[in-house]
């Protein structure tokens, strides 16, 4: 029948709204306290109350008094009948120009909500889940006439003007349900269903004897047929309306089977919580809940039937009917106002169309052809109320009055009349007799309460379209507007809606999950927002602004905010990174497994977060630390929230781009106007010496950077390193002396560490250790054996040049190679005559190199090496017969390389007094000379990205002295002459300041003291000018060398470190020999010498003369 105008509607339209709202109150205060649903005589209004409070389901209130049930789809949308507001146009339900106000109130028990919701000028309230409607659209279909308004095209959808961000959503099913095999005694079709509304109670033999209470029931039933009205008027009554559209439709069974009314209208047995629905349920869902895993809506209610004119309505016996959803899907995405949104593939922005495409809605669903639940839509449009219906119909309509007498059914699926279980022809077959009443189910003045559900939507990987129908029907190019999946050409920006304008409202929920940086350029408003893909990037410029009207969930990926982000709800970081120097405003930021930037990694800036901030224990906050300020993150309060940051999880430390960090530096990096409450963990060292030391405000966190010791990170067996990190240990205290060195060397890794302070190593002492011995041992052996030369006798008044010291000179003061190689040998010239006959003179020459070990240390660095030349020139006199004395001046001087390239040069200036006195068969002999020994040194190396080069200088006092006894042995043609002798030298000690760096080293070095003796021999042969001659010895060192010296830095303070030197042997050999040949006035000599078995050092030199006679 039509629905009946109410009275309110002939209301003059000014003044409407005052008088609804006092009417709709006083509804609501003198309304019973009944329950709603009619459940079977088994069970009380009160045993079926739905126990979950919020679940979806909601009461639908129009402030003219009429009621409905509806079900949230999403955040913004409600689906239900049109026949409760498709007695006016679309744009009059309003809360502006005298508009009729809507809401849809989604709590148990809605009463407080509507009462609120009316009280307060029609607003939404979340706190009580009512949220006002902004927008109604209604299938047109359902303004045919013969419709009634309800029976077919009965669908519509409302929209919210605030989205319902904590009620959940329902999943539709926009495929038709297969036809079961058979259709049992019992369980009918088999497919169970919930039935769920607001409407009138009672029992199931007094019907809806109980008033709209705002209270949401709930019962089980199910499903009967999936048939038109037709199929049933015909069968029962001869005859059907022209209501050809297939319907879902349930009955009501009375489990005694004794109730006069109920003749099991629909196959199936009651069930224990069976009900029916009653006035007020219109637009409420019906809920298939067993056949899958999820939950979806099959339909929405549009009335109910009674088939006596004495039967109660709603009672036993009596049927409901049910828009099924898959006839009008396409109409349903299409006036749908929520748009899942998405960015393609690729960098774009925000602002342009081009970068976006709409995502199937993840409440979409269809059953593919393996008979599965998946997320999807048809390939073609929904039949709609007057178009071809492909589904197969299923379920038996019957006539089983409980006297026993008629036991007729009607198979729609099949086509097929069975009495008494048996198929028959239709001829066979006879009607019913009796009357019929059709009623919508729309409630008047009463508010039932709403109840919670425990089902939830999954969102599909993809989306999954299945072929539901044949023919030639086709889906159009998906459009914003139809709500197809696949449309581009858009912006994600919330319109809100205005009918009388023609503004269609479009509501956005957006996910960026492909792999790309969205710029946002705009300010966009958006219902939700999402980033999950791991390549995905939003980035909010200082222009653009977003703003999230539910909540934000950073499920992977990068968000940076340099402009403003904001949501009434909460933000979630579950992993990905939020950098960035703008504005979050949220009223809880929480972050689970994701870092926090504040600036962007490596740039220092301020995140500032409006609300409060919760840091877990799986959270990272990132902290750069510049040369003059920090990263912050700024945690302040709003009106609403305290502000307060609740800390934990990690906290990680690195110097932004261009700074390093320093000893002793302080910055605040986190801030809270509410408080900072817990602590984070103890941050990880910034690298192998500076370590966070973190200091906790009742309002703010702060960072000192301290440092380690390098004790505990160098190797212990390596003198150097460990000499080196207690210096630097030490002289921490005085940083600001060693800035440069602790800057760099603090920021390196162990490793880093260890090789750096190798590379520092004072190698150039070892080397230059080692060449002050050589000098004084050279000159000493040079002495050694110009006395084998000279003996008691005519001097010959000559004038000895041996070698070629001032070409060797020049070279060596032009930095040239001194090597064999250099020409000029070290012959000697020899001028007869030239002095008196008890006087003779020399000057001489030679060529020195040799090899000697490097400083002990943690690498192999290779032998230092060395190389040079060395001067003399004497004066020797006979004193009497049998003793010689002589007096020299010489000068030596060696540069070497360590390993590593260092360099270092010694000189030593020597006077030297020397003779030999013949007892007559034995021989004795003795050297004496001091010097000065002057040194030079570079080094150069690097710590970290700073270069040093040092160099030192300084001078040593060096004596030497040997006395030795011989014992000549033979005759003129052959003679070996045994010698024994004692040696000392003696190098002084003291202080060597380098200069170059903070790396300079003050070297205090020990005196070298030796003590020798020598056993060994000489042989000569002499036959007709050929003069060969062998000299070999013995060497044992009665004395210790230094093992090391002492160091500290230039400046220092605290005791000197150690530092190895090379080795020292004891015991080694020293050999020697030469050659003359005598011809006519010229003699040819070269002789060279060598240590033997000599592991720390080895050297050579090397001598030529020519002697002529006149």
């Amino acid at each position: 029948m039509r629905i009946r105008k109410n009275g309110a509607g002939l209301l003059a339209r000014a003044g409407r709204s005052a008088l609804l709202a006092s009417a709709a109150l006083s509804a609501l205060s003198i309304a019973p306290a009944a329950h709603a649903v009619v459940p079977n005589d088994n069970n009380t209004p009160a045993d079926i109350v739905d126990g979950t409070d919020v679940n979806g389901v909601g009461i639908m209130y129009r402030a003219d008094g009429y009621v409905c049930t509806g079900t949230l789809i999403n955040p913004r949308t409600v689906i239900f009948a049109a026949h409760c507001v498709n007695d006016y146009d679309p744009s009059t339900y309003s809360t502006v120009n005298d508009g009729i106000p809507v809401a849809f109130a989604f709590q148990s028990n809605a009463r407080p909500g509507l009462v609120n919701w009316i009280s307060n000028g029609y607003r939404t309230n979340t706190a009580l889940s009512v949220y006002n409607v902004n927008n109604i659209a209604y299938n047109p279909d359902s303004l045919d006439p013969p419709a009634l308004s309800f029976l077919y095209g009965d669908t519509a959808m409302a929209t919210l003007d605030t989205p319902a961000s904590d009620v959940p959503t329902w999943a539709m099913l926009f495929s038709a349900l297969p036809a079961p095999e058979s259709i049992s005694d019992t369980t009918g079709t088999g497919y169970h269903v919930t039935i769920t509304g607001y409407g009138r109670s009672g029992s199931g033999t007094t019907g809806n004897s109980y008033g709209i209470d705002y209270r949401r029931k709930v019962a089980e039933n199910f499903l009967g047929m999936l048939g038109s009205l037709d199929d049933i008027d015909i069968f029962l009554f001869g005859e059907g309306g022209g209501y050809t559209q297939n319907l879902y439709q349930t009955d009501f069974d009375d489990p005694t089977r004794t109730n006069e009314f109920d003749f099991n209208v629909f196959k199936d047995d009651a069930l224990p919580n069976e009900g029916n629905t009653a006035g007020g349920d219109s637009g409420g869902p019906l809920i298939l809940d067993q056949t899958f895993d999820q939950k979806v809506v099959l339909g929405v209610l549009s009335g109910g039937s009674r088939y006596f004119l004495e039967q109660p309505q709603s009672s036993y016996g009596g049927s409901a009917f049910y828009q099924p959803l898959y006839l009008f899907w396409d109409w349903i995405a299409q006036n749908n106002p929520y748009r899942y949104a998405t960015a393609k593939a690729g960098d774009g922005k925000w602002s342009d169309p081009s970068h976006w495409v709409t995502a199937l809605d993840p409440n979409y669903m269809i059953i593919d052809s393996n008979g599965s639940l998946v997320n999807g839509v048809p390939t073609t449009p929904g039949a709609g109320a007057f178009g071809e219906d492909d589904a197969q119909k299923f379920g038996q309509v019957c006539y089983q009055p409980n006297d026993g007498s008629d036991d007729a059914c009607y198979d729609v699926g099949t086509d097929t009349l069975l009495i008494n279980g048996e198929p028959v022809e239709a001829t066979d077959a006879t009607t019913t007799s009796g009357s019929k009443t059709v009623a919508n189910n729309k409630g008047k003045v009463e508010i039932a309460e709403r109840s919670p559900s425990d089902g939830a939507a999954s969102l599909a990987d993809e989306a999954i379209v299945e072929a539901q129908a044949e023919g030639d029907a086709v889906l159009p190019a998906a459009t914003l507007a139809n709500g197809l999946p696949g449309a581009t050409n858009f912006v994600p920006n919330n319109i809100d809606p205005v009918a009388a304008q023609g503004v269609v409202g479009r509501y956005y929920d957006v996910t960026l999950s492909a792999a790309g940086k969205t710029t946002l350029d705009i300010d966009a408003t958006v219902d939700r927002f999402t980033i999950s893909g791991s390549g995905s990037t939003l980035d909010v410029t200082s222009a653009g602004s977003l703003t999230s009207l539910m909540d934000i969930s950073h499920l992977a990926g990068v968000v940076n905010i340099d402009g403003t982000v904001e949501t009434p709800g909460d933000y979630l970081l579950l992993s990905g990174l939020l950098s960035g120097k703008g504005t979050l405003r949220a009223g809880y930021f929480t972050n689970i497994m994701g870092v926090v930037a504040p600036g962007g990694i490596g740039t220092v800036g301020t995140l500032t977060v409006e609300g409060n901030a919760i840091l877990s224990s799986g959270s990272t906050l990132h902290v750069d630390l510049g040369s003059s300020g920090s990263d912050l993150l700024a945690v302040k309060a709003t009106d609403d929230v305290e502000g307060i940051a609740a800390v934990d999880g990690k906290v990680v430390f690195g110097a932004a781009t261009g700074a390093k960090l320093r000893y002793g530096s302080r910055y605040t990096f986190l801030t809270a106007e509410g408080g900072v409450e817990g602590t984070f963990d103890t941050p990880t060292n910034i690298s192998a010496i500076l370590k966070p030391v973190l200091t906790y405000g009742a309002n703010s966190v702060s960072v000192t950077i301290d440092a380690g010791t390098y004790a505990g990170v160098v190797n212990g067996g390596s003198q150097v390193q460990t000499s080196f990190a207690r210096l630097l240990d030490q002289n921490r205290a005085l940083y600001g002396n060693y800035a440069t060195l602790y800057g760099e060397a603090d920021l390196l890794s162990v490793a880093a560490i260890q090789a750096s302070l190798e590379t520092m190593a004072p190698r150039t002492e070892a080397l230059r250790t080692s060449m002050s011995e050589v000098l004084n041992d050279n000159m000493a052996r040079f002495y050694r054996d110009r006395l084998a030369r000279v003996s008691g006798g005519s001097m010959g008044g000559t004038l000895t040049m041996t070698g070629q010291p001032l070409q060797l000179a020049a070279l060596s003061m032009n930095n040239l190679n001194l090597g064999m190689d250099q020409g000029g040998g070290n012959e000697t010239v020899t001028q007869e005559n030239a002095l008196p006959d008890d006087v003779s003179a020399f000057i001489a020459g030679g060529y020195i190199d040799g090899k000697s070990d490097p400083m002990r240390g943690a690498i192999t660095t290779g032998r230092d090496k060395f190389d040079g030349w060395y001067g003399a020139a004497g004066i020797e006199k006979m004193i009497g017969d049998d003793a010689v004395i002589g007096l020299a001046a010489s000068y030596s001087e060696l540069k070497g390389n360590t390993g590593i390239g260092d360099t270092a040069r010694a000189r030593l200036y020597q006077a030297t007094v020397y003779g030999n006195w013949d007892l007559g068969g034995v021989v004795l002999d003795g050297v004496g000379s001091a010097g000065t020994l002057t040194s030079k040194t570079k080094r150069a190396f690097a710590v970290g990205t700073t270069p040093y080069t040092l160099r030192g200088s300084d001078q040593q006092l060096a004596l030497s002295g040997e006395i030795g006894i011989g014992a000549p042995l033979g005759g003129d043609a052959f003679t070996i002459t045994p010698r024994a002798s004692l040696r000392g030298a003696y190098i002084s000690g003291g202080n060597l300041a380098e200069y170059g760096g903070d790396t300079a080293l003050v070297i205090h070095r020990h005196a070298i003291q030796s003590a020798q003796g020598r056993l060994g021999a000489t042989a000569k042969i002499d036959v007709g000018g050929f003069k060969p001659y062998l000299t070999a010895n013995y060497v044992h060192e009665f004395r210790d060398q230094p093992a090391y010296f002492l160091a500290n830095f230039v400046g220092g303070t605290g005791s000197l470190a150690p530092f190895a030197l090379g080795g020292s042997d004891k015991n080694w050999g020293e050999v020697g020999g030469g050659l003359t040949l005598s011809t006519g006035n010229v003699d040819i000599s070269l002789s060279a010498d060598t240590t033997a078995w000599r592991g720390n050092l080895s050297y050579q030199s090397y001598r030529a003369a020519l002697k002529f006679r006149f």
